[in-house]
């Protein structure tokens, strides 16, 4: 009854970020392995079931900690508009009552499944294209590597590789993550599942994010060789799939290799019995009898129930009253000319706006009297809420074909700005031969913040205190120009910087 109570409590609480997740989020092509997950874990769970039953629950109130985190984590994203954060708040929910509910040394028992639990959220979006943007350099490295070990012509420009007839670039389409998360998963279970040696789980813990990118800088290996001899036809997106599972089997198999026969073939039965012994207890760990079934209702795991109850009526007491949302004027009126740099619109299509979700833009191609040019955006947004969040440059841009050589905050001294020092990121940028160097801020309700996690929790606390969200991504993005170096492109870069503040100040509210 208790086990039922929790999941109502956290399926009411998280019912729209458990549909998303499911719905949305599992659905993309690098998580589908996802649906998996929670037949997985509940045969692990499953495994240590006679261990579980018969150790007696002990009832703590150190339940209380994961608890509030996961509290913490709830507001973080109803407030601050990231789901990730609800992810995690579900997951800490859970451990937090399972806590208060058997005590840690019965939780013990059950503690990975619970873990791996965790391995069914996909992470924040600038995280994600972090790694994915890593893995596909890596993937086309990789795969150069090895079609030039063939005495196979290969040009390789970050991830695009020239293979004389034929340019194979390769991008999120492409699956990097789709079967590398899974192998570390795999991993996991293994060392889990097989207690082997522990030199040998270190060494399968060790072999899976290596054996997974190698294997898929075989496939992109295949793959380039396949465009290249077919170039008017393409690769069918079955022989994409068909080689990254076939990967993946090689992997598991390796794995798998490691632990059974790594060894001698002389020890497999007795790895075997190991992993049956683990998993089936002996009367000496369980004690003669089973534990009594207790139905009195801990009152640590009661406290814990009420404490989401309140969160939960608060929140829907937050969602029905009216939140604050600041007008600001009409950045078509924004001026095309600033100081000695005159600007032409440039107008975002239907796609982009959509997918971006702002609520008013400006974006100006600037010149000056020399012909050097700077790229002006300014995107509005009126509320951030749930999957309505600025977008930031490290997401956009890397997925236009722009790579972050370096990126870092710094301190801009600018001369007549109340703001001075104005806080900002720097980032340097390559697209093929063309190096740019860029300018880029959050500025929130009189703040400049500088990264994606600022950005969320300052949402997260003007959203409790004002009931505030809005706020505008600026980006300030000039050429490195042939004759030139990266100082003088930064001497443009500030030089402009202190014409447009004073005009950012009339339009952007504190």
């Amino acid at each position: 009854m208790q086990i039922l109570i929790a999941v109502m409590v956290i399926g009411t609480i998280h019912f729209h970020s458990l549909h998303r997740l499911v719905s949305f989020e599992w659905n993309k092509n690098t998580f589908q392995y996802c649906y998996f997950m929670p037949l997985v874990i509940g045969i692990l769970i499953w495994m240590r079931r006679r261990e579980f039953v018969s150790m007696p629950s002990g009832p703590q109130w150190l339940g209380f900690i994961p608890l509030l985190i996961g509290c913490f984590f709830l507001l973080l994203g109803e407030f601050g508009g990231e789901f990730f954060s609800l992810y995690l708040s579900i997951w800490f929910m859970i451990l937090g009552l399972s806590w208060t509910q058997f005590g840690w040394r019965k939780l013990k028992i059950i503690l990975f499944p619970l873990v791996l639990l965790l391995a069914t959220f996909p992470p924040p979006r600038f995280f994600y294209v972090r790694i994915t943007s890593a893995v596909q350099l890596i993937s086309a490295r990789i795969a150069a590597q090895i079609l030039e070990f063939l005495q196979i012509p290969v040009f390789r420009q970050g991830n695009v590789l020239d293979l004389g007839l034929t340019r194979f670039e390769v991008i999120e389409a492409y699956y990097d993550l789709r079967f590398l998360i899974p192998i570390v998963i795999a991993a996991l279970i293994f060392v889990y599942v097989f207690r082997a040696r522990l030199w040998k789980r270190v060494l399968v813990l060790g072999l899976a994010v290596p054996l997974g990118l190698a294997m898929n800088g075989v496939r992109i290996a295949v793959l380039a060789l396949l465009a290249n001899t077919h170039p008017n036809e393409g690769v069918a997106g079955w022989v994409h799939d068909a080689l990254g599972w076939m990967m993946f089997f090689i992997a598991i198999g390796v794995l798998l290799g490691v632990i059974f026969f790594l060894p001698g073939r002389q020890r497999l039965e007795h790895e075997r019995q190991d992993a049956v012994r683990h998993m089936e207890p002996d009367a000496g760990v369980l004690g003669l009898n089973p534990a009594t079934p207790e139905w009195r209702v801990p009152l640590p795991y009661v406290m814990a129930v009420s404490v989401l109850a309140g969160v939960f009526f608060f929140l829907q007491y937050r969602g029905h009253t009216a939140d604050l949302f600041p007008q600001i004027r009409s950045l078509d009126t924004f001026p095309t000319r600033i100081g000695s740099w005159q600007g032409d619109r440039i107008f975002l299509d239907a796609e982009m706006l959509q997918e971006l979700d702002l609520s008013d833009y400006v974006q100006l191609d600037f010149t000056n009297g020399q012909g050097e040019g700077i790229d002006f955006y300014l995107a509005w947004y009126r509320s951030q809420s749930k999957g309505e969040s600025i977008h930031t440059p490290e997401t956009c841009l890397r997925g236009s074909g722009w790579r972050f050589m370096s990126s870092q905050a710094i301190s801009v001294d600018v001369s007549g700005d109340v703001g001075s020092p104005v806080r900002l990121n720097r980032t340097v940028l390559q697209n093929g031969e063309q190096q740019s160097l860029m300018y880029f801020w959050f500025q929130c309700r009189g703040r400049r913040l500088v990264n994606a996690y600022e950005l969320k929790f300052f949402n997260f606390w003007d959203k409790l205190i004002q009931r505030r969200t809005d706020g505008a991504l600026v980006r300030l993005m000039t050429p490195v120009y042939s004759k030139e170096t990266n100082v003088e492109a930064e001497q443009r870069l500030q030089a402009f910087l202190a014409n447009v503040l004073p005009v950012l100040d009339t339009y952007l509210p504190e």
